[in-house]
């Protein structure tokens, strides 16, 4: 029941950020906990996809980001 909770706080905060702003085509999930959680959330959410390696996917990407940032500034 705790982990379908959780799916439910985050279906609601999910809506309303995107209340103005429309739905995405997909809902990309990421993070260690998404393993548990994202199995509720394909309830959810039309399209969903669980990220390669989710654990590291908010690691990698703030990598990238942050060399895309680097190398910008040259």
């Amino acid at each position: 029941p705790i982990v379908e909770t959780l799916a439910t706080h985050i279906e609601h905060f999910a809506k309303t950020l995107w209340a103005h702003r429309g739905q995405p085509d997909i809902v990309v999930l990421t993070g260690g906990g998404i393993l548990l959680v994202g199995p509720y959330l394909r309830e959810k959410f039309a399209k969903v996809r669980i990220a390669d390696e989710p654990q590291l996917a908010n690691a990698r990407g703030y990598w990238k980001y942050a060399r895309y940032l680097l190398n910008s500034e040259t």
